[in-house]
């Protein structure tokens, strides 16, 4: 997708219309260029793409307010660019990286994300109901200086997030993290030190009681059913409470690699059942991925697995590919001949333990649970979470009629 800014309006003009020339000139000025663009799928808005024609698959942000136009002539969108990565954003003239923070939601009527920084670091309540204060954390002196406050109209141009819903007044907000004076050349600098100055200047604060993260980029989708409407089964079974619990705390986790791993537990809480050991147990205990692919093979046969996968179109596209995101292990789907049960059992056991094992220096492959890398493991969650509700379908028992 490309780095790219989507004006679309409520009162658009014809397509072949040009935009307004201001508009042009700077972008061409600044080495992007700009053209229109009719939309993929029904339902959504058409209107300019502004993009980088040196990386025109890196990025798309879209924006769906009817005053964009007048939000990017008022700032300096043209001298950033997006942080990889992060729903942030970086500029080499301006010596700044900027990007959205994740803070936990207000509690009291008339606070807002910041009020706990406030309380935190004993400001009055009511400082960041000024747009522009930012509040700046102690850095050596002559070094680059790190804030927290509302984000700049830049960042809202350039987060990344998509529908770009806080741009529904040129008042809207969002919390951030500044760093400024800092020398960065090129996108992998931002990324770099945005980790850094934000990790140290983060925790310190958390120390202090302001809780809050950095907002990894996860690619906007819309999330609609094509499926025809199921009519509801009559219940006559019900599914260890145990492993219910584990699946419905993946189902309202925020982070991604919480959910697999409550997915996976689910999976996993069922392996004493489908890979019984006497007891004693023998010292050579079959390994975890093999309990892994018993469990699986026990619910569900390899022609049902892949009627599974063929059914769902996003799983379908994903595993059909040749080589997968994370792993190298794969789910050849393509192959008809493929045992998928063995493969699906070793690739959720490889992601399983990349999620896992966070020993420093183990030498294994390691997938930190905020990394902007997690959300690729999008498919893969879907699949576990599939199986996680077919396990639990299997192994109900009857209700107390």
């Amino acid at each position: 997708m490309p780095i790219s800014a989507l004006l679309s309006y409520k009162k658009m003009t014809k397509p072949e219309s040009d935009p307004p020339d201001d508009l042009t000139a700077r972008c061409k000025a600044a080495g992007l260029d700009i053209r229109y663009e009719e939309p993929e799928e029904y339902g959504m808005a058409s209107g300019h793409i502004i993009f980088d024609p040196a990386e025109p698959d890196e990025w798309t942000v879209a924006i769906i307010s009817p005053i964009e136009e007048e939000i990017l002539l008022k700032s300096e969108f043209e001298k950033y660019r997006p942080t990889p990565g992060y729903d942030g954003m970086w500029s080499k003239s301006n010596r700044t990286i900027e990007c959205e923070l994740v803070c936990k939601s207000p509690i009291l009527t008339g606070d807002n994300e910041l009020t706990s920084l406030a309380y935190a670091c004993h400001l009055p309540r009511d400082s960041f109901n000024n747009p522009g204060f930012r509040f700046e954390i102690p850095t050596p002196q002559g070094g680059p200086t790190v804030s927290i406050g509302w984000s700049s109209a830049e960042l809202l141009i350039w987060r990344g997030a998509s529908p770009s819903i806080h741009l529904i007044s040129q008042t809207a907000r969002t919390p951030s993290i500044r760093i400024g004076g800092v020398s960065v050349a090129t996108k992998q600098d931002a990324r770099k030190l945005l980790e850094q100055y934000g990790a140290s200047a983060l925790l310190e604060l958390d120390v202090q009681g302001f809780v809050s993260r950095l907002r990894t980029h996860q690619p906007w989708e819309f999330r609609f059913t094509t499926d025809k409407p199921r009519q509801l089964q009559t219940i006559t079974t019900t599914p260890s409470i145990e492993a219910a619990n584990l699946y419905w705390q993946g189902r309202f986790s925020d982070g991604i690699s919480a959910t697999f791993i409550c997915y996976y537990q689910v999976l996993e809480y069922f392996f004493p059942k489908f890979s019984p050991q006497p007891n004693p147990p023998p010292k050579n205990k079959p390994k975890e991925v093999v309990m892994l692919e018993n469990t699986i093979r026990s619910i569900i046969s390899n022609d049902e697995l892949r009627s599974l996968l063929e059914s769902d179109s996003h799983l379908k596209s994903y595993y059909l590919k040749t080589t997968q995101d994370i792993s190298p292990e794969s789910i050849p789907l393509a192959n008809t001949n493929s045992n998928l049960i063995n493969s699906s059992a070793k690739r959720i056991y490889s992601i399983r333990c990349m999620l896992v094992h966070k020993k420093s220096g183990h030498g294994g492959s390691v997938l930190l649970p905020l990394s902007p890398e997690v959300s690729k493991l999008k498919n893969d969650t879907r699949l576990v979470k599939k199986l996680a509700q077919i396990c639990l379908r299997k192994t109900s028992t009857p209700l107390p009629f």
